[in-house]
């Protein structure tokens, strides 16, 4: 199976503390001064302060994205971005605020900045307008997609080809397979000694089935039992709910169980997609997004076809050597793809392409319609790739980040 360490971009308990300006500055003299764009000639020092971060203390209840580290172990906007930000005399956060429009010239077809609510006071919300020769949107692909379509002329901003909101993808959470573990191999499961999913392989990550047709599956990833709260709410609140003394050895069993998963995601298919909905709104009187979303012939619509079979059944014959040594107890537990499960791993809704009629961005991640707005989220993937987005995503912001700065240095504006 070639099991690896999974990419999270969480500081690494062996690696001790991590010295941001000094990886910087690593990364840098492994770059080379030939091909680096004008910004990133600058020296470490300009570009990050001295920042360090502890690393991650192996507390084993990373599960939900829940961190005690003392320093940030955890890469992310609340420990990275941000106290550089305010650190930044050209830098403004304000929070509490609720972006709802981006600004629309119909003359110019330029964005002209963004309308956002004040709600410092959620009851006496409070409208202000930033004005700016730029706008970037980074809501991740369902609230960018709303929020797009929420603005500019009828049918939303730089949605002139019915794109925006399209060819929406999600991972397939929840296939997989289970095992439960006989008391005495108990002590081999330490969840504390990694973070969730923190093994992984990519040997997965192209399956055929019998009859020889290919499909793009994703990675196995272990599931580390982290926390066995978690699964005692869910199950105290079931229907019927479970308690006493059925509920105390169903987190017993917890601690004993054995989890693969894959992270598999659905294709680029025009019919999944973000929505405003006509019905519903939120709290502000916006309307709320509508998600629709159904599996093709690729994924499977069920355990028995597609790619979920084939998954299923490569997981089967893995989990057969726990079962022939007498390591399991009980039978090996199936897990089908959760179809409702969105909040994660979003991607798409605003495909990044050459031809406008088929993606909402072009290579530089900015509108083919209104060229000074730019999308770096998620949104701009145009397929899945069978891992957490995330790593990308940071990459993609970076890149589109340094080209602009590279296009308002020589002075030649970004439309």
């Amino acid at each position: 199976m070639h099991p690896c360490d999974l990419p999270v971009s969480i500081v690494n308990p062996r690696s001790g503390p991590y010295h941001t300006r000094e990886a910087i500055a690593q990364a840098l003299a492994q770059w080379g001064t030939g091909s680096r764009p004008d910004f990133w000639q600058q020296k470490a020092d300009d570009l990050w302060s001295e920042r360090i971060r502890t690393a991650c203390t192996m507390c084993g209840f990373c599960g939900e994205y829940l961190c005690w580290g003392k320093d940030g172990p955890k890469s992310g906007t609340r420990v990275s971005t941000i106290p550089e930000l305010q650190d930044l005399k050209d830098a403004d956060i304000i929070c509490n605020a609720r972006a709802y429009e981006v600004l629309y010239d119909g003359k110019t077809k330029r964005a002209t900045g963004v309308a956002y609510l004040d709600v410092n006071d959620p009851d006496k919300p409070r409208r202000k307008v930033l004005n700016g020769r730029n706008v970037i949107v980074s809501c991740g692909a369902v609230q960018t997609a709303r929020l797009l379509l929420m603005s500019g002329p009828p049918g939303g901003l730089g949605n002139s080809s019915d794109q925006v909101g399209r060819n929406a993808m999600f991972h397939l959470f929840g296939l997989g397979m289970v095992a439960f573990l006989k008391q005495q191999y108990q002590p081999f499961l330490r969840s504390e000694f990694g973070p969730t999913g923190n093994t992984a392989t990519y040997a997965n990550y192209l399956v055929k089935d019998d009859g020889g047709k290919w499909y793009k599956a994703g990675i196995f990833a272990s599931t580390a039992a982290k926390n066995p709260m978690e699964n005692a709410v869910g199950s105290a609140t079931g229907k019927p709910p479970t308690l006493g003394l059925k509920l105390l050895q169903k987190m017993d069993a917890y601690a004993r169980k054995v989890e693969l998963r894959i992270t598999g995601d659905d294709l680029p298919r025009g019919e999944n997609r973000v929505e405003l909905d006509p019905n519903y709104v939120d709290e502000f009187g916006f309307p709320v997004a509508r998600i629709t979303r159904s599996f093709g012939s690729h994924e499977g619509a069920d355990q028995t076809k597609g790619m979920q079979k084939v998954v299923l059944d490569r997981m089967a014959k893995l989990f057969s050597l726990y079962v022939d040594n007498g390591v399991v107890d009980g039978a090996v537990q199936p897990g089908g793809a959760l179809l409702d499960l969105i909040g994660d791993h979003q991607m798409g809704t605003c495909r990044m392409g050459h031809d406008p009629e088929q993606s909402v961005l072009d290579e530089h991640c900015r509108m083919h319609d209104v060229p000074n707005v730019y999308v770096v989220d998620t949104s701009f993937m145009p397929t899945s790739f069978g891992v957490n987005p995330m790593v990308t995503v940071v990459a993609n912001a970076l890149r589109v980040g340094t080209w602009i700065i590279d296009q308002s240095k020589r002075g030649q504006g970004l439309s």
